[in-house]
């Protein structure tokens, strides 16, 4: 018996060394030749690859490393054929102030889908930025955004003013609700409709070099109904009415406050330094029928950090939101302060906590894989809560995952994700367009 588990160990180790012994010679074969170059002239930085360079901790790299060589080899030959520059081109226009852009999403809690974007950086050739997509999901549910803004729209009072005017639309037939708090089962999961439009402007001016601060005034008006006909868990039959405040009304507010914000992130899709701290503060003032009032406040605080290298970066964020009524208001079900894929805890459903706040905290570690191709580790926690009063650090809620950013000539930046907290595997693609 001894002998036999002897062997397996053996046979075990002799497979990870010649997965690893694999991995460095593809390593070897693609790393560039080197170029002679003058004695004087500066050596460029060494890329540290991978991480952890000791056996065994380096085999999830060396595996990762070979898992994406097709995507690496691919994305040479686009590069080679430069199959991108006749992509972008046709998609752009001849000074690059112009672009259409596909959009596919999958796993973040909104379905598959996928649709259209186009983004203008010099409209009227008077500056003016145009962005606007729209995306359709495989049950005919529909996600839709326009802007329309100028960074220096007009001046007052010797600084410039930005201005932006913006809309939403968005229908899903199967939204998910699982109650109020952070004790909710997800065997409590049930679905209802949500139609909302909103409409409205800001402006936005620096008080100091990286401080801006936007006042905003919108429009806001949604409606929580059935949703789509036959859905197996309706929210109404597994919910009282008591627990679902707002729902079957079309509930319209005046959404006015404001945006503090102070931004020293590097202008780019990926950021590897800098960070943001920022304020928003909203009131929701209802329009045509009394009784949901309240206000919104959401604090939010990044950082961005290199580590040796400008591909090894950690990313630390903490965020929190606090909403609060008077004279006996209520908050729309819908509208609760939520914590889920999107917030992100990755490894939840869309909607899977809501309560009148949350705070989240994530750590997220980016390292190079190839030129174009970067891993990420990460680890989300966080909770909601009824208010700070009953706020207390327990009852936290935690996940963990790993992914892979693909960057192809700082035009676009596809991401694949993978996170669990516990009910399930999250797998989440993202595509995001950097003109």
């Amino acid at each position: 018996m001894a002998a036999s588990r002897v062997h397996k160990l053996a046979r075990l180790s002799c497979g990870l060394l010649v997965a690893l012994t694999f991995a460095r010679a593809l390593r070897a074969e693609t790393a560039p030749a080197p170029t002679p170059v003058a004695e004087s002239a500066p050596q460029a930085a060494a890329l540290p690859e991978p991480p952890i360079e000791v056996f065994p901790f380096a085999i999830p790299y060396y595996v990762l490393k070979g898992v994406t060589y097709p995507i690496y080899k691919l994305g040479h030959l686009i590069k080679k054929n430069r199959y991108s520059r006749r992509s972008v081109g046709f998609l752009t226009n001849e000074n690059r102030s112009f672009s259409v852009y596909p959009i596919l999403t999958v796993g973040d809690g909104r379905k598959f889908g996928g649709g259209l974007g186009l983004a203008h950086i010099d409209l009227f050739r008077r500056d003016y930025h145009l962005k606007t997509h729209f995306i359709l999901y495989q049950d005919l549910d529909q996600r839709a955004v326009f802007s329309l803004g100028n960074e220096k729209a007009f001046q007052a009072l010797g600084r410039d003013f930005s201005f932006e005017f913006a809309s939403t639309w968005y229908k899903d037939g199967d939204e998910d609700f699982f109650g109020i708090g952070p004790d909710t089962d997800e065997s409590a999961k049930s679905e209802f409709g949500l139609r909302r439009f909103t409409v409205g402007a800001r402006f936005g001016f620096e008080l100091i070099p990286n401080l801006s601060f936007s006042p905003r005034i919108f429009f806001d008006t949604a409606l929580a109904n059935n949703g789509h006909a036959g859905l197996s868990d309706p929210v109404e039959a597994r919910f009282p009415p008591a627990e679902l405040p707002g729902f079957g009304r079309n509930i319209s507010y005046l959404d006015y406050g404001f945006r503090l914000a102070h931004d020293t992130r590097d202008p780019d899709v990926s950021p590897n330094r800098g960070g943001l701290r920022e304020l928003v503060f909203h009131r929701f003032m209802g329009i045509g029928q009394k009784g949901f009032d309240y206000f919104q406040w959401d604090v939010d605080v990044e950082q961005y950090f290199t580590l040796g290298h400008p591909r090894f970066v950690l990313w630390l964020h903490n965020g929190w939101t606090f909403q609060n009524t008077s004279g006996g208001s209520q908050i729309p079900f819908y509208r609760l302060a939520v914590l889920d894929v999107n917030s992100p805890l990755r490894g939840f459903d869309k909607g899977r906590f809501r309560d009148r706040g949350s705070v989240v905290f994530n750590v997220e570690f980016r390292y190079p894989i190839w030129d174009i191709i970067d891993g990420t580790v990460f680890f989300d926690t966080g909770r909601v809560f009824g208010g700070i009063s009953n706020f207390a650090f327990k009852d936290f809620k935690f996940s963990g995952g790993g992914g892979i950013r693909v960057t192809v000539n700082k035009y676009y930046l596809f991401r694949l994700e993978a996170a669990t907290g516990g009910e399930g595997v999250n797998v989440i693609f993202r595509a995001v367009q950097n003109i």
